[in-house]
This record gives structure tokens, sequence and C-alpha cells, in this order.
């Protein structure tokens, strides 16, 4: 399938209804007999709010993540994205979630657009996703989107192993907008990249959720990525909430309490925004 990028024409901003657009209720996740992976997890994401979960290897950002998606459930607890059900709605409540991997989750062997047009073919049938024969306005949307993140004609058609980092991560963004999301997840979306490059993507990622008027939860363990980009931030340790507030209130004694293991000082007081 050989694409020609187009210009991308701005999309109506979401048409936010006043409810959360997606909230936690004392989400529990635990394994076996093990600590829980998350301990009791409350907060709700205003419509349009770029929030960041922020903790160390091992917090539950992931977690979260994936049960917001329901790629992992819940042993207790209730996630909700825009007033509705994860656990009843299932599919209906998850069609308007785009979500960016840490690692791409592309196929090598599809082209930056093929892959892109992946987004699509759960609402596709298997004969037209087999054989890659997506309709024509989903062909064209696909490459404005590409065009959008910064990818030429060239790279639109390349396959995603002959691209950067960077740019794979550019291909996963216009992939996570393909379906018009009113929220996007990002787990760790530019964990494997360079400073620069991460900043760059980052800065990508929160325009383009503009645009759209996206809601975005997106997971880093960079403290100053956190703190120039996000209106919130959301700190977990030990899978429980234990940081709710913006970058300014990131204290040295509040970033001890999240990021030093060693440390033996009382954990310190949410911080509500």
């Amino acid at each position: 399938m050989q694409t020609k990028t187009e210009h991308l024409k701005k999309p109506p901003a979401a048409n936010h209804t006043g409810k959360a657009a997606l909230g936690f209720l004392n989400a529990t996740k635990t394994y076996g007999d093990g600590p829980p992976a998350l301990d009791n997890v409350s907060f709700d994401l205003k419509p349009g709010q770029f929030t960041v979960l922020l903790g160390p290897s091992g917090s539950g950002k992931s977690t979260l993540l994936r049960a917001a998606v329901g790629l992992v459930g819940l042993s207790a607890g209730e996630i909700r994205v825009q007033g509705r059900s994860i656990a009843a709605s299932g599919r209906q409540a998850r069609q308007c979630i785009g979500m960016v991997h840490q690692d791409g989750s592309l196929s090598d062997r599809l082209t930056a657009a093929q892959n892109v047009l992946s987004a699509m073919a759960p609402s596709m049938g298997w004969l037209r996703t087999l054989f890659q024969a997506y309709p024509a306005p989903l062909q064209r949307k696909a490459c404005r989107l590409l065009a959008r993140v910064g990818l030429t004609e060239d790279q639109a058609n390349r396959r995603v192993r002959e691209l950067s980092g960077g740019q794979r991560q550019r291909v996963g963004i216009a992939r996570a907008l393909m379906n018009d999301p009113d929220l996007i997840l990002a787990d760790e979306p530019v964990a494997s990249l360079d400073p620069a490059t991460a900043r760059s993507v980052m800065t990508l990622l929160r325009e383009t959720a503009r645009e759209y008027g996206a809601t975005v939860l997106c997971s880093l363990h960079q403290i100053d990525l956190a703190c120039d980009f996000a209106d919130r931030i959301i700190g977990l340790r030990a899978g429980k909430l234990v940081f709710d507030g913006e970058g300014a209130d990131l204290t040295p004694r509040a970033l001890a309490g999240l990021f030093d293991q060693t440390s033996t000082s009382r954990p310190f007081d949410v911080v509500s925004p």
C-alpha cells in the first residue's frame, strides 16, 4: 500500500460532558500472595487535563494504565471512562481510548502507515485487515496524522524497523490518534529515547492532545519532564497514591518520599491540587 501524505485538518475539540474523563475508585490489584501492585488508588481526571503518573520502577504505573485500558483486571475497586464502568461496558468504554506504548508495540513487517491503520483493525473485517485493504478515507487520515507528527511521505511508507526510536514513537502517537480518542494513555513513551528526542516527543504528545481536546494520562520516571509538561502529577510508590499536585509542589521531601527507597522518614502527606 503506497500512501501519500497530506496536510492534517484540525479536528473539532472533544465534546466533554462534564463527567470525569477517567476515574479510579479504590483500584486494587494483587498477584497471588505478593504485595499489591495497586493499593486502594482513587482519583479522577478532568477532561482535557495532561496528567503524569510519576514514580520509580515497580510503583504500579504500568499496572494502572493497563487496567484502565482493560488489559488487566482489578482485584477490587472500579475504573470509569466518561462515567462508564470499564468492567461493565468493556469494549464500548474502551473505544474512546488511544494507547501509546513504551516500545511503540509496532509491527516491524508493516510500514508506518500500515501500523497507524492497524488501530482500526477491530472495527474492520478480518479479510480487509489481512490484506491491508483499508478504505481510502482511512488511508488518507493515517497519512494526514503521520504528516502531523512530522514524518515525511518516504518515512510513512518505510517499514518501521527502518525508523529511529523517536520516529517510531511518532508513529505510535499517530496510531493513538487514529480513532479520534477522548483519552490517551501513554506508558513510558520516552523511556528509551535520548533527552532531546524525549522532549520533542513529549511536546508533540501534548500539542496533538490539545488539538484533539483529548485527556492524557502519561507515565514517566523523569522528574524534569513531569514538571515541564504536566498540568497535574500523580505520584505512585509501592502501589499507593502518595502525591497529587502540580510540579511546583514537588519539594525535596516529596521527591525523597517518592523515589528514595532507603528513606526512613515518614511518608509525606498527599497534596491535593
